[in-house]
């Protein structure tokens, strides 16, 4: 997932509104929403000087099963 903003502030919560449209969609279409991601692939590790910040995103999800 993957968003941008005209400031640090507007992108973290753009991506926060990324991050629960995509988990709404996998829950939704039945697909795994965690993935492996190979190190080379991974900005943390091959681009960290490209990284402004970290932070934790809580999302919450409603379950709801019909028989």
């Amino acid at each position: 997932v993957a968003s941008e903003g005209g400031t640090a502030r507007e992108a973290k919560a753009m991506l926060r509104e990324a991050v629960s449209g995509y988990l709404q969609a996998c829950f939704e279409s039945n697909l795994p929403y965690l993935r492996p991601v190979l190190p080379s692939d991974d900005p943390r590790t091959n681009q960290p000087e490209n990284i402004q910040s970290t932070f934790r995103v809580k999302v919450h999800v409603l379950v709801t099963a019909h028989a």
